[in-house]
């Protein structure tokens, strides 16, 4: 599977996993911004330097950071050495259960989106197993998912009890205030311009979530580029009149 990874160095504890490895790049703790989160960051950057929590899980709504943070996780315990694996329940759902044996085995591991594995009871099955064998081992597990523990559709109440072994972690958005900050920061970091005007312009007009905001600033370096023109309202409101990230209902003033 891509979203499966190892350490730089050879570690005795790496299985064979039947999928290919690879981390997403682009996504590390640095490059998150926590807002009300700082206590949940905290902990993840704990579990990275193998300490603190053996278990944690996370659970929030699409584009809420999750899937951030269980990459991120990945690559942050491989800068100190450990063996990490970040494993899609989307894609885990074409391999089969199999693709969880031995992961015990590594230091660190994540399961992104883990409401699409219950309901299912061989699944259930398997992470049942997979979180007892990973607290045996001491292996960090994080785990995270659109609901919480509670409202979770699983057939196993073991599972559920299982979920609560450790901490859990509601993620918040951002405020206005934090995602224009991060907005203007992103924007300065490619060396682009984006007034305070431009940046309201991109939040009353788009798809609010971070993902799509970020995507949409991708979007623009490169017209901005392509055009040789500053980012102004003027501007964005041409690049979102054929952008998919402009919110419905706004579309049409952006033409």
């Amino acid at each position: 599977m891509k979203n499966v990874a190892h350490s730089p160095l050879p570690h005795p504890k790496t299985p064979q996993l039947p999928l290919d490895v690879g981390l997403r790049d682009g996504f590390s703790f640095a490059s998150f911004v926590p807002g009300a989160n700082q206590v949940l960051l905290d902990g993840l950057l704990t579990q990275a330097r193998g300490q603190g929590e053996l278990q944690m899980y996370l659970y929030g709504e699409a584009a809420s950071g999750k899937t951030h943070l269980a990459q991120a996780m990945c690559h942050q315990a491989g800068l100190f050495g450990a063996v990490a694996a970040c494993l899609d329940a989307e894609l885990l759902l074409t391999v089969g259960t199999e693709a969880l044996d031995g992961l015990d085995t590594l230091d660190v591991v994540c399961v992104d989106d883990l409401h699409q594995l219950c309901g299912e009871h061989r699944w259930e099955v398997a992470l049942y197993n997979l979180i007892n064998a990973t607290r045996a081992s001491g292996t960090r597990l994080v785990m995270t998912g659109r609901h919480g523990p509670h409202d979770l559709r699983c057939l196993l109440a073991d599972l559920r009890s299982r979920i609560l072994w450790g901490p859990v972690f509601q993620l918040h958005e951002l405020s206005e205030q934090e995602k224009r900050g991060l907005l203007m920061e992103r924007a300065n970091r490619r060396g682009l311009h984006l007034a305070e005007d431009a940046c309201d312009y991109l939040l009353r007009h788009c798809q609010r979530d971070l993902a799509s905001l970020i995507e949409l600033l991708n979007q623009l370096d490169h017209a901005s580029l392509a055009a040789k023109r500053r980012l102004t309202v003027p501007f964005i409101r041409e690049v979102l009149a054929t952008s998919s990230l402009v919110l419905a209902d706004t579309a049409k003033t952006a033409k």
